[in-house]
């Protein structure tokens, strides 16, 4: 991290970019671009860091000793308190492609769940909305959309604005449109914009940018977190642009950290493994 702060400072892209492992470089075409994010985001941003936790894993199998390596720091921003997390591999005895750094992830305290674990290559820089914006603000969010389509009790217009692997893919999307129509109406006081990221994840097999945003909503019953995630571009390969999934369920506030729970765990991954729409309510109600 030490190392990493001195090359953001001197803005050296080319020498972030060279730590990554031969492996992740030639699997990842927009890693330059995520470590020009990375350095923006951090020169920008970064006030001081503090080093808050590593491990250290050696696995020897048929005579081939890995070795991998984690180790997670808290960043103050002028926007909040993020969390860093670096991982390398320092050895490995029969390949060296893969020996190098493999990811550096940066997302705000609180969502180690999503982006603590989540196994991406690369570089991931998770925003709080308010910070570097502009590319989320360019055209009115899902939300926005599904909003106005909700205020009018549009259940088809809620269909279209999916993309068209998710209408011809997931089962029951109208009923969880009508469902998540009647939630909004009868629940929702005012919703706010939370954090947003864009990274490029397989989706049937082909490659697409998919944008995550994570919104708050305020109810009379206390506060929900709405997931959403969609594809912003139609692909080449035939995957068309549109909303990927919309998860809600109970939400922390902004900050706190979960304790170990599986279900908990699932909320909030929900939306990245499925697609369509799943609501989770407080107390006694459940999701269809």
């Amino acid at each position: 991290m030490e190392k990493l702060m001195e090359l953001v400072e001197a803005g050296d892209i080319d020498s972030i970019y060279e730590v990554f492992s031969q492996a992740v470089k030639e699997d990842n075409d927009n890693l330059y671009i995520e470590v020009e994010a990375l350095v923006h985001f951090l020169g920008e941003n970064a006030v001081s860091w503090d080093f808050t936790g590593s491990y250290s894993i050696g696995d020897s199998h048929y005579g081939i000793h890995t070795e991998t390596r984690s180790a997670t720091y808290s960043v103050q921003t002028n926007g909040g308190v993020y969390t860093c997390c670096i991982r390398d591999v320092p050895n490995n005895s029969e390949d060296q492609n893969v020996v190098g750094f493999s990811s550096i992830s940066i997302y705000p305290i609180g969502l180690d769940i999503e982006y603590g674990h989540s196994g991406q290559y690369g570089s991931l820089v998770v925003y709080r909305v308010g910070q570097d914006t502009e590319d989320f603000l360019v055209a009115p969010s899902p939300m926005e959309k599904l909003a106005g389509l909700i205020d009018q009790g549009d259940t088809d217009g809620i269909l279209k604005v999916f993309s068209p692997v998710v209408r011809d893919t997931a089962n029951g999307l109208q009923e969880e449109a009508s469902e998540l129509i009647s939630f909004m109406d009868d629940k929702v006081i005012s919703w706010e914009p939370y954090t947003w990221m864009q990274s490029a994840q397989y989706i049937n097999g082909v490659k697409a940018n998919l944008r995550e945003m994570f919104f708050y909503l305020h109810t009379d019953s206390g506060l929900y977190r709405c997931d959403i995630r969609d594809i912003p571009e139609d692909t080449s390969q035939g995957v068309s642009a549109g909303i990927y999934s919309i998860s809600i369920f109970p939400a922390l506030f902004p900050g706190q950290t979960p304790d170990l729970d599986e279900t908990y765990d699932g909320y909030c991954t929900w939306g990245r493994e499925n697609m369509g729409i799943s609501i989770a309510y407080q107390q006694e109600n459940q999701t269809d």
